[in-house]
């Protein structure tokens, strides 16, 4: 009676253990050459007419000098922009069209045996340059295993185009530039292009007005931006997406009150969405914080305030 339960028991999980060994091998198999495929259509990208798998090329024989720029996704406007896909079917037809330098380069090796469909797509991230490929291979299974393993296999491999001439000639760019920016800004200015920013009403030892803009751009990460008034020219110390951040160090409320009606001016004509005033009261808080009745007239006209100590920060 047991051997009579327990053979046929035996003799199915032999059966599913043979099929669940077939279905791994085919899942390897299929995934070996999607990653083939993929990484010689990245071996081939830098010149269509190599061979994709000996890489011979015949002497001459390339894209032109500016495939990069045209064709290659660099310009969101033409074939292949940044941020799009080209997609190349697979199994390729043989009545298809050439189509544009990156269908061509991915045609190439969209090359596989019967049965098996999916596609090769072509991505230009800016950063880096993808090639994807995947694949699907239909299994011929009895119907109740088909619940356990499904009727196909599909796999997705993925690789990187490297492309090390386009990668020095980018290095010799910036090496070129770099000049050129040390003499348009200092160094503190080229630092707090890269800089996090932070949060307002945060403590500041700053013994200058100059220091006290110079923090203002590092923490807000804006830029110094100039505007015209009925009032006068506006020099806003850091702008930032319509926000306006204004450094004080040393001032007399009679005089700043006209650089308050440019702000409200800018805020009313809708050039500015917010305008926020930031005193500095220096290192050992050497300066006064602003009195009540210029907060008052700051509010009146839409103007925030904060006050940045030189010891603990308090936000008004």
């Amino acid at each position: 009676m047991e051997a009579a339960i327990g053979m046929p028991i035996l003799l199915l999980l032999m059966i599913i253990g043979l099929y669940a060994g077939l279905i791994i091998y085919q899942h390897a198999v299929l995934f070996s050459l999607a990653q083939e495929m993929a990484e010689r259509a990245a071996y081939i990208w830098d010149n269509s007419y190599k061979e994709p798998v000996s890489g011979f090329v015949e002497q001459g024989r390339d894209d032109g000098l500016y495939w990069r720029l045209t064709s290659d996704g660099s310009l969101p406007f033409l074939t292949g922009g940044i941020g799009s896909h080209i997609i190349h079917l697979i199994p390729s037809q043989e009545d298809e069209e050439p189509g544009s330098l990156p269908m061509r380069k991915l045609r190439r090796t969209a090359v596989v045996p019967s049965g098996i469909r999916g596609e090769i797509r072509y991505e230009n991230r800016i950063a880096e340059k993808v090639i994807t490929v995947e694949l699907v291979k239909p299994l011929r299974l009895p119907l109740w295993l088909q619940q356990l393993f499904t009727s196909e296999r599909r796999v997705t491999a993925v690789y990187t185009i490297s492309d090390p001439a386009e990668y020095l000639r980018g290095i010799n760019l910036i090496r070129t530039y770099t000049g050129i920016g040390r003499a348009a800004m200092s160094p503190e200015e080229a630092r707090s292009l890269f800089a996090e920013p932070a949060a307002d009403g945060k403590t500041a030892k700053v013994a200058s007005h100059e220091e006290a803009a110079r923090w203002l751009r590092l923490h807000t990460g804006g830029v110094e931006k100039r505007y015209t008034t009925s009032h006068g020219d506006r020099l806003i110390d850091s702008y930032v997406s319509g926000t306006a951040h204004q450094a004080f160090y040393t001032y007399r409320e009679s005089q700043i009150l006209l650089q308050a009606d440019k702000d409200a001016e800018l805020l009313k004509e809708g050039v500015l969405e917010r305008v926020v005033w930031h005193f500095f009261l220096g290192t050992d808080n050497r300066n006064p914080p602003p009195s009540q009745h210029l907060l008052e007239q700051l509010a009146a006209r839409g103007i925030q305030a904060e006050i940045h100590l030189g010891g603990d920060p308090y936000t008004q």
